[in-house]
């Protein structure tokens, strides 16, 4: 039985012969999953029925470039940790959406913690829900729409700073290294509540939630060079054609490059653009 791995890890301990042990994190349609091994993130593609939260031991066969994973032969089910078993009730207990929810486990996996459902809702609750009646941070207002350094100075502390995502941003991942900002800033008589996450590192990556009244964006950016942007939104329908396509061009003229169409907010998973197919 192999799973045929899409972009392995290129590290010298995963090459032809090695066993390794991984465990599944999500499962997408046509039988791509995504699997963590030595803290990093695996895609692969698989005949097999993987449940979410297994844990596999299979040998690394192929060449680089072309690498598969036999799965080791077993009398008895794949082994499985107390806290793998319980993956699906985790993620039914807790409040959000379950792609940012998949996404934001395994951030707080790979950087050590195992958490309980109270604590990933409490994570998640920071980085994605709006702050509400909170006064915890006074908005300030911005002239204009800010630049690339205005942005960076964001993060020099400010009373509010919220010390979870601070402690969330201290420590390195799989993905890299994440800081964490939140923001709410008052910009043309308009009050919006923001959360920014950066990635330091190859490649960069930016991403942003917006709370604009009643409707959630989110923009993902990606790359160097000619970079990458998707958008979602909880009410793609409410962007007037016109202004999404003068926003797209005026991207375009900066070699970023815009997905034609505002996406369904779940299929976002708050971090990185990655593959809109297997996203969906």
């Amino acid at each position: 039985m192999d799973i045929r791995s899409i972009n392995p890890a290129g590290r010298a301990d995963f090459r032809p012969g090695t066993v390794v042990s991984l465990r599944v994190l999500e499962s997408h349609p046509g039988g791509r999953f995504t699997l963590l091994w030595n803290a990093r993130y695996i895609s692969a593609v698989s005949r097999l029925k993987l449940n979410i939260g297994e844990v596999i031991r299979a040998r690394v066969e192929g060449k680089p470039g072309a690498l598969r994973l036999r799965l080791l032969p077993s009398g008895t089910q794949p082994p499985r940790s107390a806290e793998a078993e319980g993956l699906p009730a985790l993620f039914s207990r807790v409040r959000g959406r379950r792609r940012a929810l998949a996404r934001l486990y395994a951030e707080l996996l790979t950087r050590g913690a195992e958490p309980g459902a109270d604590f990933l809702e409490t994570v998640y609750k920071r980085l994605f829900d709006p702050l509400g009646d909170s006064r915890k941070i006074k908005p300030r207002s911005w002239a204009g729409v800010p630049s690339g350094d205005a942005l960076a100075e964001e993060f020099a502390p400010e009373e509010g700073d919220d010390p979870l995502l601070e402690l969330f941003g201290s420590v390195d991942g799989a993905s890299g290294s994440w800081r964490f900002k939140r923001l709410r800033r008052r910009m043309g008589g308009r009050e919006t509540d923001s959360v920014l996450k950066i990635r330091r590192g190859s490649p960069p990556a930016l991403a942003l939630t917006v709370h604009d009244g009643e409707r959630t964006f989110e923009f993902l950016l990606e790359g160097r060079g000619e970079m990458r942007l998707m958008v979602f939104s909880d009410n793609p329908d409410s962007v007037n054609v016109e202004e999404w396509g003068q926003f797209r061009n005026h991207l375009a003229s900066m070699s970023v490059h815009v997905d034609d169409a505002i996406l369904p907010i779940e299929r976002s998973d708050g971090f990185t653009a990655g593959d809109g197919g297997a996203q969906h």
